[in-house]
């Protein structure tokens, strides 16, 4: 059996998407309410107290998975949270085709 974790620290380092960035942005502004800051450090201060964690911070960029070969045709792969990031396509497209990795 082959055991193999894709998307692990250090492995795929992977930033936001700049549609991650405007997904937060728009939040941020919805979450403001029609506010306006009298300077960047107001608005500053108002990220920081106001908003939740995960728009004023970034964690991950792609969830991590393990893919599990047995040897024979049986394949399996779990993950973590949103997906299996990049990694994903190459190794369904490589099962369809009846590749072993």
């Amino acid at each position: 059996m082959r055991v193999r974790f894709w998307g692990t620290r250090g492995s795929m380092p992977v930033a936001l998407t700049a549609a991650d960035v405007r997904d937060k942005l728009a939040q941020a502004l919805i979450a403001a309410d029609g506010r306006r800051f009298e300077s960047f450090g107001a608005a500053y201060d108002f990220a920081q107290r106001k908003l939740p964690f995960a728009l004023t911070h970034t964690f991950g960029g792609h969830s991590s998975c393990v893919e599990l070969e047995t040897g024979s045709n049986e394949y399996s792969s779990a993950t973590w949270a949103a997906g299996h990031g990049p990694s994903a396509p190459t190794c369904w497209r490589d099962r369809a085709a009846g590749r072993r990795r």
